[in-house]
């Protein structure tokens, strides 16, 4: 959504699936999140307390500060009480030419926490993928495990992984810039063996939002 992104709609949404995150005011009050760039919706982790914690990806532009050089988007995380106010946010991202960082699936872990998977691409073409972890309190990063490169990023094809119980699911968009087509779908196991292969065209899928795990994964 170019010049503001009015993130009312994907909040007023979840209510219904998360009650105890105190927004049921939203629908009256509108929340308005976004700087003066495209801003972009990654994910958001409910807590316990009310908080809401929300992944964003950003050209910057808040705050009567300039856009970021270059085509850049950055992950913009942050946490939302549950009036709305902000508690705490932080930016982070590579600055390469056409640089495009984002953070998807977070989830909470067992100790003051919580963890999700980021990607980076440059000109739509995916570099690799990497799991972080970050502080509740703060948002600051803790740890992070080892960047796992996306070997033939070279064939310009966009790959967007899904992580599925120490599997993938990874959706591969050709060309891009112009038609985005062919598209395929696949699963991997943890091994990186192809489990199964499906033309998403011919299944008419057009993208991939979320999925439900089962109990045979």
């Amino acid at each position: 959504m170019k010049r503001i992104l009015l993130l009312i709609v994907v909040i007023a949404l979840t209510i219904g699936c998360f009650p105890a995150c105190g927004l049921a005011g939203t629908a009256e009050s509108p929340i308005i999140l976004g700087g003066t760039g495209d801003d972009a919706f990654y994910g958001m982790l409910p807590l316990a307390n009310g908080n809401l914690i929300l992944s964003l990806s950003s050209r910057g532009g808040r705050d009567d500060m300039p856009e970021y050089d270059g085509n850049v988007y950055k992950v913009w995380l942050l946490c939302l009480a549950p009036d709305g106010s902000i508690l705490w946010e932080t930016n982070f991202g590579k600055e390469d030419e056409g640089g495009y960082t984002i953070l998807q699936y977070l989830s909470l872990n067992d100790d003051d926490t919580f963890s999700g998977l980021a990607w980076y691409s440059i000109n739509q073409t995916s570099q690799y993928r990497q799991r972080l972890t970050f502080s509740l309190a703060d948002g600051s990063i803790v740890s992070s495990e080892d960047p796992i490169a996306d070997t033939i990023a070279a064939d310009h094809i966009l790959r967007i992984y899904y992580p599925v119980n120490g599997s993938f699911i990874i959706e591969e968009i050709c060309d891009c810039e112009v038609s985005c087509n062919p598209r395929t779908l696949c699963m991997t196991d943890a091994q990186g063996e192809t489990l199964w292969l499906l033309d998403a065209n011919q299944i008419v899928i057009s993208h991939i939002v979320n999925w439900i795990p089962t109990d045979k994964g």
